[in-house]
């Protein structure tokens, strides 16, 4: 990106350019995906916009910005989850890039009285990195990220699964040796499937869904016909029987574990692990470099920490979310809003 701020401009898109500019960037978070962020805003009322940083008429930026106004008092927030996506395709991260990029959509919301939230990208990690940025913009961090773990996709298959735990990898072989067999798919419908199975897992734990099998499926509508698919399941068959699956996202150059879940017969056949086998293998296929594992708690849920601590990969911070106040009404004000209205969701 050039230094001249002449040379810089923003333009707010349609969906199909979003989805051209979209695929530019190798740090596309999957909230940023154009299909999942207009499903996040229509599932709270909201609505999404997308726009695209240019330099001398290049595409250096690009972000889904999702919209959330706050009804009476006017003004409210814009929120970028995950973004904005700066990393051209085999091109290193520069900080100095993003900085200029999220600069201009904060000017650009600013001028709409518009709060602007914002956790960049996850591959960027909460080592501290972009603190500097975020304080130059006039930003305030305003919640940790919470933690991951992060798979390097970049060594062989032999290699992955070396790297396997043993029991895990014992596990797997049980997996292999059974009659499952596994079935990926990038269909609506299929992604559907695994929604009773998830709704019985979430009864069963007695926790939520934010957004489940059905939400992923509206967000699939909105593949682009003959591009990779950015929104994949992988299913596990007894015979004609579903016994599991996985919902993955797949990005920018990052693969992502979404949703999971197993019945009994599924747990007893070892599909949890033949289903995650084959994503990383689905992952590499697609030339993606990394696959996060999408959270982990070891307090709140220590059996599926396990799970993801002995795949190999390494526990990493997700990027702290930042904010930058913008008009009369304080970010604590659209806080109370936002949990009146339930819209904190990603």
């Amino acid at each position: 990106m050039s230094a001249n701020p002449g040379t810089i401009r923003l333009r707010t898109v349609n969906l199909a350019e979003a989805q051209r500019c979209s695929r530019l960037f190798a740090d596309l978070d999957y909230t940023q995906e154009p299909g999942y962020a207009l499903e996040a805003a229509a599932r709270v009322g909201t609505c999404a916009e997308f726009v695209v940083v240019e330099d001398t008429g290049e595409a250096a930026g690009f972000a889904s910005v999702r919209i959330k106004p706050i009804p009476l008092l006017g003004g409210g927030l814009a929120y970028l989850h995950g973004g904005p996506a700066t990393r051209r395709t085999d091109e290193n991260f520069s900080s100095a890039v993003w900085e200029a990029c999220l600069g201009e959509i904060a000017r650009h919301y600013a001028r709409r009285k518009l709060t602007v939230r914002v956790s960049a990208p996850v591959e960027q990690g909460a080592s501290g990195g972009l603190d500097a940025d975020y304080r130059d913009l006039g930003f305030k961090r305003s919640a940790n990220g919470g933690r991951t773990i992060a798979l390097d996709l970049s060594p062989s298959l032999d290699e992955l699964r070396a790297s396997l735990a043993g029991k895990w990898r014992t596990d797997l072989r049980r997996g292999e040796r059974g009659d499952l067999r596994v079935v990926r798919s990038s269909a609506p419908e299929d992604i559907a499937q695994l929604q009773p199975m998830l709704a019985d897992l979430a009864a069963q734990k007695r926790f939520g869904l934010a957004q489940d099998a059905e939400f992923y499926a509206r967000a699939a509508r909105h593949a682009v016909p003959d591009e990779p698919p950015p929104f994949v399941a992988h299913l596990a068959y007894a015979g004609d029987r579903l016994v599991g699956g996985h919902i993955g996202a797949f990005t920018g150059d990052t693969a992502v574990y979404l949703l999971g879940a197993v019945d009994p017969v599924g747990r007893e056949e070892r599909a949890a692990f033949l289903l995650q086998w084959a994503v990383i293998e689905h992952a590499r296929e697609r030339g993606l470099k990394r696959y996060d594992l999408g959270g982990i708690d070891p307090d709140a849920n220590p059996d599926v920490y396990r799970f993801k601590g002995r795949m190999g990969g390494q526990e990493v911070e997700r990027p702290a979310v930042w904010e930058k106040p913008a008009g009369l009404i304080a970010p604590r004000v659209i806080g109370v809003v936002e949990a009146l209205r339930g819209l904190r969701a990603h």
